[in-house]
């Protein structure tokens, strides 16, 4: 009869992250989603607005949109991870 080992540790190996370790993804988390939220309220407020005041078409408006979501987005990760770094946390 084979053997097989058994793995009775329910915590997985990312649980035993440092603190600081946490506080960083946390802080680059909460980068994320408030560059997403900014990107959103710019997206529909003055990139759409601008876009229209050229009379661009609706699938330059939509890119256009996408596209200022997904760099907002992209801001928000990059400063939040500078923060992190700054407070010692990375």
């Amino acid at each position: 009869m084979a053997q097989t080992s058994l793995n009775f540790d329910p915590v997985s190996k990312q649980a035993y992250a440092t603190a600081a370790e946490r506080k960083q993804l946390e802080l680059e988390k909460f980068g994320v989603m408030a560059g997403f939220l900014v990107g959103l309220l710019l997206a529909v407020g003055s990139a759409n607005d601008f876009l229209a005041a050229l009379e661009a078409p609706k699938w330059v408006s939509v890119a256009g949109g996408v596209l200022v979501v997904a760099l907002a987005t992209s801001a928000g990760l990059r400063l939040s991870t500078k923060l992190a770094k700054r407070l010692g946390w990375a």
